[in-house]
């Protein structure tokens, strides 16, 4: 991804599971402790960023 051949995405621990509506990410919840959705892009400089999307626990 970083050299451009993929393009960002999403990443989830497992665990984890996220509702798109039309598209868009609406919710994001998690049954494992510490598990999270990532939004992953590339960063401009040759690497990759990857940001914790928040999301409900339920446990």
């Amino acid at each position: 991804m970083a050299d451009g051949s993929l393009p960002g995405g999403w990443a989830l621990d497992d665990g984890v599971g996220a509702l798109f509506l039309d598209g868009e990410l609406a919710e994001t919840v998690s049954v494992t402790p510490g598990a999270h959705l990532y939004r992953v892009e590339q960063d401009g400089r040759g690497g990759v960023h990857e940001r914790v999307v928040g999301g409900r626990s339920l446990v």
